[in-house]
């Protein structure tokens, strides 16, 4: 598996027109797999789908089914609860004494503490809820290529080319100072050197104008992408 760099940046920095220097990173510990590769001990998580959902009276909720079971989790503002199967004449429905959850295709109907609703899929939460469930802890994303990273405790996957390219990363180095502006994490993509620097924000999507509260700049091998990012946890 291939590995890259990444670093958290607290200024912009032109290296070559001011010779600013990178931030340095500590190693991660790695382990030997005794054929001279080496490895880290857990593999990248799978990944969870789940799906967000935006209701009609602005209540946003998150469902997640788990097939071993086939029961629903449903991810409410105020708690999460269990939902088991039931049958139903079109679409999925799952239910437990005082909540029903009914969907089929991009719409659903939640029924929860008397109240009835109407609730569309939203596939922009949807997605960043899925890395999220499968333990990513940063997402980030830019535009001109269009490009997204998802940050876990021993990976980077970058998504670049609009989709077409996907790297999965293992990080060998990061800061040992959580609290550094920079941080910093390190790795390498085949035979190309990553760098990604992230900073306190605020950030805004050249697309959208979005804001979000981190920078974040990306160095692989020619490529120089800049967009924004969050935490998820």
């Amino acid at each position: 598996m291939s590995i890259r760099t990444v670093s958290i940046a607290g200024t912009l920095c032109l290296l070559v027109a001011i010779g600013c220097a990178r931030t340095e990173v500590a190693e991660a510990p790695t382990a030997d797999d005794g054929q001279g590769t080496t490895v880290v001990t857990d593999p990248l998580p799978p990944r969870v789908q789940a799906f967000a959902w935006d209701c009609n009276d602005g209540l946003a909720v998150v469902s997640q089914l788990d097939a071993d079971t086939d029961e629903l989790w449903l991810f409410l503002p105020t708690e999460t609860v269990k939902l088991a199967h039931l049958a139903a004449a079109s679409g999925a429905k799952y239910g437990s004494d005082d909540i029903s959850f009914w969907s089929k295709g991009e719409e659903a109907m939640l029924a929860a503490n008397g109240m009835n609703r109407k609730c569309s899929v939203n596939r922009f939460r949807s997605n960043i809820e899925s890395i999220k469930l499968s333990g990513g802890d940063f997402w980030a994303v830019g535009n001109e290529p269009g490009w997204s990273l998802e940050i876990y405790s021993d990976w980077l996957v970058l998504t670049t080319g609009y989709g077409e390219q996907r790297h999965e990363v293992l990080i060998t180095g990061r800061s040992e100072d959580r609290t550094a502006q920079p941080y910093a994490f390190r790795g390498m993509a085949g035979d190309e050197e990553i760098v990604v620097e992230l900073r306190a924000g605020p950030c805004f999507d050249t697309m959208s104008g979005e804001e979000f509260e981190t920078a974040v700049e990306i160095d692989l091998g020619e490529q120089h992408l800049i967009g924004c990012g969050t935490a998820l946890h």
